[in-house]
C-alpha cells in the first residue's frame, strides 16, 4: 500500500507542473506589433483614408473659372488716360474700372471688353492685346494697367500673359466719356447706368473661356 503511495506522487507533480505551464503561456501579453495586426479592417481602411486626406490638403487646388469668377467695380472718374479714339489724355476725366480674376496658375488675356446698352444706346469700348486685330467701327479704345500701374500696349502675341499675385489677376480698366462722337454718342456715367464686361482668355492647358460680369453705378 505504501509503494502505491509512492508511486503516485511523482504522477500528481508531473500534472501539477503542466497544468501551471499552461495557465502562464494563456496569460502572456500581447506585443504592440499584435496589437496592431489584429485591428479590424475598417479601423486599418479609416487610417488609411485619414492619411490619403492629409496628403490631398497640402496640394493646392487649381482654380476653375467660371463666367461668374471675375470681380468687376467701378472707381469714378478719376483719372485722364485716354480719348475716345486713342490712347492719349484729352483733357477730360475717364471712367476707372477695376476687375480681379481668382486663379493660382497663368492666364492669356486675348481682349476685354466694356459695353452699355440702355434705352435703345449701345456703346463699346474694347482692349485687344493683338496689335494685328483692329476694333469694330463702332466701338471705341480702352486702356488697360496691370497692378503695378504699368499700361498694357497692345503687341505682336494673341494674348497678355498675365501672371496672378496672391492668388488673383488685378487689372484697371479706363473708357472715356462721349460727348458727341461720330455726332451722335454722348455719355457720362450717371448714377444708374449699367455697364457689362467680357474678358476673352486662354489658360495653359489651352482651354479658351470668357468671363461675364455686369456693375450698376451707384
Amino acid at each position: 500500500m505504501k509503494l502505491m503511495k509512492l508511486m503516485k506522487l511523482p504522477l500528481l507533480l508531473f500534472l501539477l507542473i503542466t497544468l501551471s505551464g499552461c495557465n502562464t503561456f494563456n496569460k502572456q501579453p500581447v506585443s504592440n506589433s499584435q496589437s496592431k495586426t489584429s485591428q479590424s479592417p475598417s479601423a486599418q481602411a479609416s487610417q488609411g483614408l485619414s492619411a490619403g486626406q492629409t496628403t490631398q490638403a497640402q496640394v493646392p487646388a487649381v482654380n476653375v473659372l467660371t463666367q461668374s469668377s471675375v470681380a468687376f467695380t467701378y472707381k469714378g472718374l478719376d483719372a485722364d488716360k485716354l480719348s475716345p479714339s486713342a490712347l492719349k489724355p484729352d483733357g477730360k476725366k475717364d471712367g476707372h474700372f477695376h476687375i480681379t480674376i481668382p486663379i493660382n496658375q497663368q492666364i492669356s488675356l486675348k481682349s476685354i471688353w466694356i459695353r452699355y446698352n440702355e434705352f435703345g444706346k449701345w456703346f463699346k469700348w474694347g482692349w485687344i492685346y493683338n496689335k494685328n486685330l483692329s476694333l469694330p467701327s463702332d466701338g471705341y479704345v480702352m486702356a488697360v494697367f496691370d497692378s503695378q500701374g504699368t499700361q498694357i500696349l497692345p503687341q505682336g502675341d494673341i494674348g497678355y500673359i498675365a501672371t496672378p499675385v496672391n492668388g488673383a489677376v488685378d487689372l484697371d480698366l479706363y473708357i472715356s466719356e462721349l460727348n458727341g462722337e461720330n455726332n451722335r454718342d454722348t455719355l457720362a456715367f450717371a448714377k444708374d447706368d449699367t455697364f457689362t464686361l467680357e474678358v476673352d482668355y486662354v489658360l495653359a492647358n489651352s482651354t479658351v473661356g470668357k468671363l461675364n460680369s455686369a456693375v450698376t453705378l451707384q
